[in-house]
């Protein structure tokens, strides 16, 4: 009997492994096309989005598989189920007793997104196994096809792609949606290339690519994994300095290009434009620009307010916090764009337990890779960890779930590594040599 349990339990974990590669293409390269015939009216958009409707569908399946799986839970499984715990209950709790602007539906849908979403990529991370060479080359053609799709629909005026510009859809995801899809295929594309020789490509162009998907803080997310990228190879694998040379040449070249082909070309003298078109044109050149100074951006200008306004809702209420306070001042999405808003919305502890994972996974990662021998799972780990760590700590906020693939990822490898390690010293006359 014990026997049959065994082997059910490695099929089911091997189907937890497919269903987590399956998820990540549904959720970032998968999504990006679907968008994109859905803004093109190729497609119809079904069940909104797609992303909260696959997370529900993902969560409940890896709430399953990891209940059957698991003979105990981790410290990571227990450190995330008590920040869900604190999620669900300051939901629940001012749905029905909160003041009047926090008994709305606006703060409890987005509450039950961000748990849904921690579920899903928690699991997807957590039942992570490195990629078959199949697999590898199916995430491969992902990133090359949203590379072309990316520079085929550019507009050529300034160097961008918006969809809702590009198809006149007020309806199309917004160009956050698209950046974030192409950002963690190429994460996932970087640390598993099907070949040494394609690194480089993979490495050059994703900035470019990122530079026209015109999402800021992911360009500048993605550029410091790139050069933490070049520091490794650096550091620990120095025979890689042709990869670095090559992925700098491959970056020069698209760059150069880009910047003759669109930028270049806006100022060449043609056919009188439309004021609107314009306006248009140049309102999103400015905004990639703007990171030449970035304290004269509008956004950059408003999220300082939105930070101001936060803080006071912090100080107010130190402990607690003041759930869904940005909703005395306008919209939901007035809180504040870093990780001080799991404070400002959840509490205290909340902003500890989720600071923690962030920066426990980052820091348990990057250990793990400075290691000679690290496989390129833990690089994976990695770069999502980093990539996560800095878009919380400068952008993004708490009802933002992507950190929970990092969390994932180095709970999962975390945990086989222990579980190696047991085994290993469980031999008869073996003598464990393993540092803690």
């Amino acid at each position: 009997m014990a026997r049959f349990i065994d082997i059910l339990t490695s099929c089911v974990s091997r189907a937890a492994e497919n269903i987590s590669l399956i998820a990540f293409l549904a959720l970032f390269p998968m999504f990006f096309f679907y968008h994109l015939a859905a803004a093109a009216g190729v497609l119809p958009y079904v069940f909104g989005s797609l992303w909260s409707s696959w997370n529900g569908i993902a969560a409940f399946l890896f709430v399953v598989l990891l209940a059957v799986t698991q003979k105990a839970f981790s410290v990571w499984d227990i450190a995330v189920l008590v920040l869900i715990a604190i999620f669900a209950g300051y939901a629940l709790y001012h749905y029905f007793f909160g003041l009047t602007w926090q008994q709305s539906l606006a703060p409890a849908l987005e509450s039950i997104k961000l748990i849904l979403g921690i579920l899903s990529l928690y699991g997807i991370g957590r039942f992570w196994k490195r990629p078959d060479k199949t697999q590898k080359w199916l995430l491969l053609s992902s990133w090359a096809g949203i590379v072309l799709a990316s520079l085929l629909l550019m507009n050529i005026e300034n160097g961008a792609f918006v969809a809702s510009d590009r198809f006149r859809n007020p309806n199309a995801a917004t160009y956050q949606w698209f950046a974030q899809a192409f950002a963690f295929t190429s994460l996932a594309c970087i640390a598993f290339a099907p070949s040494p020789r394609l690194l480089p490509i993979v490495v050059g162009i994703s900035p470019v690519v990122l530079f026209v998907l015109s999402s800021r803080s992911d360009l500048i997310s993605l550029s410091i994994v790139v050069f933490a990228w070049v520091a490794l190879c650096v550091l620990i694998q120095p025979k890689k300095l042709s990869s670095v040379a090559l992925a700098l040449a491959v970056f020069s070249l698209a760059g150069t290009t880009l910047a003759v082909s669109s930028f270049s070309r806006a100022t060449l003298p043609g056919p009188q434009k439309t004021e609107a078109k314009s306006a248009a044109s140049t309102a999103v050149r400015n905004r990639q620009l703007e990171l030449k100074d970035i304290a004269q951006s509008d956004s950059y200008k408003e999220r300082a307010e939105l930070l101001k306004y936060g803080v006071n809702d912090i100080i107010s209420s130190p402990i607690v916090g003041k759930y869904a306070g940005q909703l005395q001042r306008g919209g939901f999405g007035g809180y504040i764009h870093n990780a001080l808003s799991a404070w400002q919305n959840f509490g205290l502890i909340a902003f500890i337990l989720y600071l923690t994972l962030a920066l426990s996974a980052l820091l348990i990662a990057a250990r793990q890779v400075l290691l000679r021998n690290a496989n390129s799972e833990w690089h994976f780990a990695f770069y999502v960890s980093l990539f996560t760590f800095l878009s919380v700590v400068a952008a993004k906020s708490v009802y933002w779930p992507l950190p929970a693939l990092a969390w994932g990822l180095v709970a999962g490898l975390s945990i086989r590594k222990s579980q190696k390690v047991a085994f290993v010293s469980s031999e008869p006359g073996h003598k464990s040599n393993y540092q803690f």
